[in-house]
């Protein structure tokens, strides 16, 4: 089950259906990044223009290594400014709530890291991945760094995964972490598989 999406040479997105974990490694995926899109900019637009300042990936096997990837960029003076005062305020400040497992200076150094843990993740599942999103933009600012056939799965706009999501966040699972924010991802899916079989 697929829709069309703008990405350029890009599959269609997934769209959730029964035994998509039997066919796919799912992965859940979250970005933090240095602006939010303007009102008058496509997505798209967007992601080619914003500057990617963690990315956070946790599986929905987490019991096969490796089991989750968190990508910081180290902030210097010059990304800093480029960051809207919204992101200074919630973002910048969870940025090292989570020990990063590997720290990226420029896109082509997250490409690398990326593909790698991808490429370890198939060969212990034997399953291709499938990245989840709960929001179109966060494959758009990964989409150079993916492999051009890697698979993503959209969960935007589904309410029982959000309503979910909600309940997840504490004091110890911070909003705006990427890989706090990829947890609550997993967490409203398993939820919404458990309710498809209930």
């Amino acid at each position: 089950m697929t829709v069309q999406h703008a990405m350029d040479r890009r599959k269609p997105f997934l769209l959730p259906h029964p035994g998509i974990a039997q066919e796919f490694d799912v992965l859940f995926a979250d970005t933090e990044f240095s602006r939010l899109p303007l009102p008058t900019e496509s997505v798209f637009a967007w992601a080619q223009q914003s500057e990617l300042l963690s990315l956070g990936i946790t599986c929905l096997e987490s019991s096969i290594s490796p089991s989750g990837l968190y990508a910081v960029r180290p902030l210097d003076k010059k990304l800093r400014s480029r960051c809207t005062s919204f992101v200074i305020e919630k973002v910048l400040p969870h940025l090292e709530a989570v020990s990063p497992t590997t720290r990226f200076r420029s896109p082509a150094e997250l490409r690398k890291q990326l593909r790698a843990f991808l490429s370890d993740r198939r060969r212990a599942t034997g399953k291709p991945p499938a990245i989840a999103v709960d929001w179109a933009g966060d494959a758009f600012l990964l989409v150079e760094a993916l492999p051009p056939d890697t698979d993503v799965l959209l969960l935007e706009g589904m309410l029982s995964i959000e309503r979910a999501m909600e309940t997840f966040f504490t004091e110890d699972y911070r909003r705006h972490n990427a890989f706090h924010d990829a947890l609550a991802l997993r967490y409203g899916f398993m939820d919404y598989l458990a309710a498809a079989d209930a």
